[in-house]
């Protein structure tokens, strides 16, 4: 299960206009979805970002070589375990069709 993006959702417009910053995006991309959604947004959006970290720091500190499938892999495990712990504001945005399953 990785976390896809369907075109209908608000946020795909925000990803495919050029900003200046991740900030940026992610204060675009939360307005852009509904209020009861931001709490979702906002999490799933840091454990994106840092899932993406921990991969660079394997990189960096282990020797590891980059890997974005596993990245996206562990993110879409992690994302599985909040929801099955009772993440409600994750599990709105799935129920919505977020989950690339």
């Amino acid at each position: 299960m990785v976390a896809n993006v369907n075109a209908s959702w608000p946020v795909h417009n925000c990803i495919n206009q050029c900003t200046a910053s991740f900030d940026d995006w992610w204060d675009r991309s939360s307005n852009a979805v509904a209020i009861h959604l931001r709490k979702g947004l906002n999490s799933i959006t840091i454990l994106e970002a840092w899932t993406l970290w921990n991969n660079r720091n394997q990189c960096v500190f282990d020797a590891e070589f980059p890997n974005l499938a596993r990245a996206l892999l562990l993110a879409s495990e992690e994302l599985l375990y909040w929801s099955l712990a009772g993440a409600r504001c994750i599990n709105n945005l799935l129920a919505l069709g977020l989950n690339g399953s």
